[in-house]
């Protein structure tokens, strides 16, 4: 069985037929939502596939000009095992926007913590070394690194965590992957 732990099914303009691929080839699905007013419709988009579980989030590119969902992202995971997309992006080098991200950041961490038993899919462009050091260890959660690409050293702090990794065609094809 495939299994896709990082998909943003209610981004795609033709969700029906991606939602009539997964079905097809019986892919057990996470999707992603980008922030957490989008999670209740995405829900709903998704509520008739055997196959898919919906993850709530806020997407760290997203996390300055959302911050106000950050309650609501928290009771949301209450609610959820899923919780994605989540994490940090230093791919812009405004010192608030990352100040913002971490913040959000550790509240999610937080939640999770006090949660439990959830399955994250983290976001960690150019901040494989905060995201690794942030989570930490003993976190009481699944913690997958969605299209990572940290270094050497970063990477094998996350395995020895016990992290998981997420890969697609893109990551391995390209020079870097």
């Amino acid at each position: 069985m495939l299994v896709d732990t990082h998909c943003h099914i209610d981004l795609y303009p033709d969700y029906r037929g991606v939602l009539a691929r997964i079905t097809q080839g019986r892919a057990a699905t996470l999707a992603m939502t980008n922030a957490p007013s989008v999670y209740r419709n995405c829900v709903e988009l998704t509520a008739t596939n055997p196959f898919v579980r919906v993850a709530v989030g806020l997407h760290p590119q997203l996390a300055a000009e959302r911050a106000s969902e950050l309650p609501l992202l928290i009771s949301l995971i209450g609610e959820t095992p899923y919780v994605g997309e989540v994490g940090l992006d230093f791919s812009e080098a405004d010192h608030e926007v990352r100040k913002t991200q971490r913040r959000v950041f550790e509240k999610v961490l937080d939640a999770c913590r006090a949660a439990g038993n959830r399955v994250l899919s983290v976001h960690s462009r150019r901040a494989a070394v905060e995201v690794v050091a942030m989570i930490g260890s003993g976190f009481p959660s699944r913690v997958i690194l969605h299209w990572f690409s940290g270094g050497l050293s970063v990477t094998e702090q996350a395995v020895r965590l016990g992290f998981f990794f997420s890969v697609n065609p893109a990551m391995v094809t390209s020079a870097r992957g």
